[in-house]
């Protein structure tokens, strides 16, 4: 039986959605988990981040918070759980306000996942979140942490002590050294902007302080309706500077032995193939995504195709809408041509 880490491998050499769907196909033909999986618990957050998309939403008329009850995440559980290769517990929710969310990280673990994950702003590790992360090995946590100096975190991330974070920070490593664990992984996203570019360099010096495994600095997207992001986000002067901090920041980081996550977009190299997204999508084959009120996703760009608590997962699988998105997906037409044509 093939390995799950050599059809990783196929699928990352892959450059069709045909001979993308043939290898996933394969490998549900042969038994291997293949599902990448988020899974939002609530939907809302104790900060309020001034370029996160998700504060405009939370101040629309037609919001109201949600919380995922821990018995309907045991039937959702159910039912993707033993499909699934990657599974991140979070999207756009701050999964540490689930009153129990330790709980779902150890259900979680119960169905053997490969890799489990989530992101949070940290504000809410404690003792009892890292034991049951090391006891259930919980493969990584991603903190957003986007500056190195408290005024200009604190500025981007309204509500965040960060004093308070970085002695949580220093909790989870203090404890994973107790206990002899390498486990769980630290990970830090910065999105980098104007105001916290030339932090870059020093930012690594203070993860490797903090005990971080890996940093990923990601480029500030500008969202509508949000002037911060616009102001924000890079112009080509910034753009132009910024590879050349990205690489002494590369540097340091190879000698603190922090890994540095795809950086491409700063140092002049195209992260993707040019082209429709449609010709190298698989998303409707692999990708599952479900929201605080059971609607499930096949697609980062597209609504729910209906409710894992109302609906049985296999029978929405068969649906003949499911089977059109996926017929329009290796045709390259319909609707989802309309929403990634580029």
């Amino acid at each position: 039986m093939l390995r799950e880490r050599t059809v990783q491998r196929l699928y990352r050499l892959l450059d069709s959605t045909r001979l993308k769907v043939l290898a996933l196909t394969a490998a549900e033909f042969v038994g291997l988990r293949r599902f990448l999986v988020r899974l939002d618990t609530n939907n809302f957050c104790n900060l309020n981040c001034r370029f996160c998309p998700e504060v405009a939403r939370r101040r629309e008329s037609d919001y109201s918070p949600r919380v995922l009850r821990y018995i309907d995440f045991r039937r959702i559980a159910a039912q993707l759980f033993p499909q699934a290769r990657i599974l991140y517990l979070s999207c756009s929710g701050e999964p540490l306000l689930t009153p129990g969310f330790p709980r779902y990280l150890s259900l979680a673990a119960d169905y053997g996942v490969p890799f489990i994950s989530f992101v949070t702003n940290g504000t809410r590790i404690d003792e009892e979140l890292i034991r049951v992360c090391i006891e259930r090995g919980v493969n990584q946590i991603t903190v957003s942490l986007d500056g190195a100096m408290a005024e200009t975190v604190e500025h981007l991330r309204p509500g965040l002590d960060f004093t308070s974070l970085l002695d949580r920070l220093r909790l989870l490593a203090e404890q994973k050294r107790r206990r002899g664990s390498d486990r769980p992984e630290l990970r830090l996203n910065y999105v980098v902007m104007r105001d916290n570019l030339d932090q870059a360099p020093a930012f690594i010096d203070l993860a490797a302080e903090l005990g971080a495994d890996s940093v990923q600095f990601r480029p500030l997207t500008p969202y509508p309706g949000n002037p911060f992001t616009t102001a924000q986000h890079l112009g080509a002067a910034e753009q132009r500077r910024a590879g050349g901090i990205m690489k002494s920041a590369a540097q340091r980081a190879g000698r603190k032995g922090i890994k540095l996550l795809e950086h491409s977009e700063f140092v002049g190299r195209d992260r993707g193939s040019t082209g429709a997204l449609i010709e190298r999508c698989a998303y409707p084959w692999y990708y599952r995504y479900v929201n605080p009120t059971g609607g499930l996703g096949i697609c980062p760009r597209r609504g729910v195709i209906g409710n894992l608590l109302t609906d049985d997962y296999s029978t929405l699988m068969a649906a003949p809408r499911m089977r059109r998105i996926q017929r329009d997906v290796l045709r390259g037409g319909g609707e989802c041509a309309a929403h990634c044509a580029r």
